[in-house]
């Protein structure tokens, strides 16, 4: 055999699932923020869709494996870094769909916001003001 050989280099895709992977086991959660325009808004929602996406790649990736794990126990050749790789992509799972939580829960209070009296300046363009960025889904509502 050659000793020389040479792995395989990681396309971009591989890449980025790796950056993903990473990121997922790290554990740090996006920061929740105020959304402030309809561009944020528009913004928000894409990356609902891309959390989306990444959810289902790693359901994907685990169901797969899964099948293979199955075959593994017919066989009677469990492979435990086979299972240790499960547990993490369902780490990685969980963790995309809390952060497109989060994101659903930064468009719920622009929902509020817009809502709450704010609605022609929204569609002006015009930005949220900085004495406006509280939680209008915790302000009372005032009958005028």
């Amino acid at each position: 055999m050659d000793e020389n050989k040479t792995t395989k280099p990681l396309d971009e895709k591989d890449e980025f699932f790796q950056m993903l992977v990473k990121k997922a086991l790290k554990g740090e959660h996006m920061e929740k923020e105020f959304i402030c325009s309809l561009r944020g808004l528009s913004i928000t929602r894409g990356y609902i869709k891309n959390c989306q996406t990444i959810i289902n790649s790693f359901i994907s990736v685990y169901n797969a494996m899964q099948l293979v794990y199955l075959e593994q126990i017919k066989l009677d050749k469990q492979d435990l870094d086979l299972v240790i790789s499960m547990k993490q992509f369902e780490r990685c799972f969980n963790f995309y769909k809390e952060e497109r939580s989060i994101a659903e829960d930064m468009i719920k209070e622009y929902r509020a916001y817009v809502f709450s009296g704010h609605i022609l300046d929204t569609l002006l363009g015009n930005p949220r003001k900085e004495e406006d960025l509280v939680d209008f889904r915790t302000i009372p509502w005032k009958w005028f």
